[in-house]
């Protein structure tokens, strides 16, 4: 086992074992030297286990390391906690490094030493990487390049969406990490990598972006996955999570950014009612959980000040917000086979 990889790779393993020997090859084949893998096995029940231990007695840089049950976010922490690279790489065990990556963002960390967070694209596919779909990182040049670690989020957001959070894509220094008790909340079943990708970047002085590089392949909604099936619980993650992050910047009071901040205060907005409007499509006892939490974290509405935002805030106090979710959704739905390239 290296003493002090420059790299930490970890990857929590819950019943992939379809997946998980691709995985680990993709990441084996690296043509790099100093990196670890850092398998937790969140309570398997299937060979997951058995497979992961035919790597470790041939390989000397695999640690596994076994717990109960106890969800993706607990088996991430563990992961970080027995991490002893100087930067963290998360990589779900159903998804693929990409060929030469660590190399790539080697290169970029040696010459930019001062770098917290370091951002890039990934693949989407679903069944074969033949078929796999780009998605590289867009970014403003002069303000990656120059901007405050705000700007530079603000931008990150402004030209990718939510594609920008998801964990595989980014490169964590681990004393940011550690220094700040960073951590994926186990609350969160959902969405928790969007809630730590935020909580990273409050305390990040610098983030940066490659467009050159993509960091791993992701596969979309296998069966069994996280994020195949809409519940009342997964847009309460998700929820809390922009409500939490919407009230950080709410009340930021650094001055001099740009507008970055009134940015990401409209985005967190933008996005927590997207998921208010989503509770349309769940049956009814879920979509009363998910209204419920909406009216307990009624204050963000008082600041939203769009057209489209005001008119399904007005909608809510004359029909209810039970209704209007459902009512809207279903018009978003029509409109976007009509619009296919519609935004809310």
């Amino acid at each position: 086992m290296l003493l002090k990889p420059y790299f930490s790779i970890i990857v929590p393993m819950y019943n992939v074992d379809k997946y998980l020997k691709q995985c680990l090859d993709s990441i084996i084949s690296q043509k790099f030297d100093s990196f670890e893998i850092v398998i937790v096995d969140d309570g398997s029940t299937d060979n997951s286990s058995c497979i992961a231990n035919k790597y470790i007695e041939k390989y000397d840089n695999i640690q596994l390391i076994t717990q109960v049950n106890g969800g993706l976010s607990s088996a991430r922490n563990v992961g970080i906690k027995y991490a002893n690279g100087k930067f963290l790489i998360f990589l779900d065990s159903d998804d693929l490094m990409c060929e030469n990556y660590l190399n790539q963002i080697y290169n970029v960390l040696i010459k930019r030493p001062n770098i917290d967070i370091l951002c890039e694209g990934h693949y989407n596919f679903r069944d074969t990487i033949t078929e796999a779909i780009p998605v590289p990182i867009k970014y403003t040049d002069d303000i990656v390049e120059g901007g405050s670690a705000v700007e530079i989020l603000a931008d990150l957001f402004r030209n990718n969406g939510n594609q920008i959070v998801l964990v595989g894509r980014t490169v964590y220094r681990k004393s940011l990490i550690m220094d700040n008790n960073i951590c994926f909340d186990i609350t969160m079943r959902y969405a928790e990598d969007t809630d730590f990708f935020y909580h990273a970047t409050t305390f990040a002085k610098r983030i940066y972006a490659e467009k050159e590089i993509f960091a791993y392949y992701y596969r979309r909604q296998r069966d069994g996955s996280l994020t195949a099936n809409p519940t009342a619980s997964k847009m309460i993650n998700s929820l809390s999570g922009y409500y939490r992050w919407w009230a950080y910047y709410d009340n930021y009071v650094e001055e001099n950014n740009n507008g970055a901040v009134a940015f990401l205060i409209s985005d967190l907005q933008k996005k927590y009612l997207f998921y208010c409007i989503q509770a349309g499509i769940l049956k009814r006892s879920d979509r009363k959980q998910v209204i419920e939490y909406i009216k307990a974290h009624d204050d963000i509405f008082n600041k939203m000040s769009s057209f489209f935002q005001r008119i399904v805030l007005a909608g809510c106090k004359l029909f209810g917000y039970y209704h209007t979710t459902m009512i809207v959704n279903k018009i978003i739905f029509a409109m976007k086979k009509i619009y296919p390239k519609m935004r809310l």
